[in-house]
């Protein structure tokens, strides 16, 4: 019955963590940048490509969102340890940048959780571009990132 309760306990936690992300993806494409950083744990750290906050306060404060943007991500994996994990998720975006040029993105999240008084929250968030593309380009006349990047 232990191991039974161990890979329920997991399987809740890997459903937890998803829906954490994609709570926070929504808010991003909201712009919502109160609830994005409420996500975080206090001392919480987020890498975007042009941007790096550190702790919850100076996330909300100062967090960057797109004009548009549409976050799609897929092919989670999460690894589960006790009340930490870790989960690697690659991402697809279109979105407008600051100028209202559409652009294509792509890349890959790592992000360290820890679950606090029974609460997933994002310890850090790193993302790594592949490719940011004008629409018009097509996704590979842009910036494309050799695999896996350097």
């Amino acid at each position: 019955m232990n191991d039974l309760q161990a890979r329920i306990e997991r399987l809740e936690a890997i459903h937890s963590i998803q829906q954490l992300k994609a709570r926070a993806l929504y808010y991003a494409d909201q712009r919502n940048a109160q609830a994005f950083a409420d996500l975080f744990t206090e001392e919480g750290v987020f890498m975007g490509a042009f941007q790096t906050h550190k702790g919850r306060e100076m996330i909300q404060k100062n967090i960057k969102f797109w004009s548009f943007s549409v976050h799609y991500v897929m092919n989670p994996i999460v690894n589960i340890d006790g009340d930490r994990a870790s989960g690697m998720w690659y991402w697809l975006r279109p979105q407008l940048n600051d100028a209202g040029q559409a652009h294509w993105a792509a890349g890959w999240y790592e992000d360290q959780y820890e679950r606090i008084e029974g609460e997933w929250r994002f310890k850090s968030v790193k993302i790594t571009n592949f490719f940011c593309s004008p629409y018009e380009k097509g996704w590979s006349n842009g910036e494309v990132s050799s695999f896996p990047p350097p």
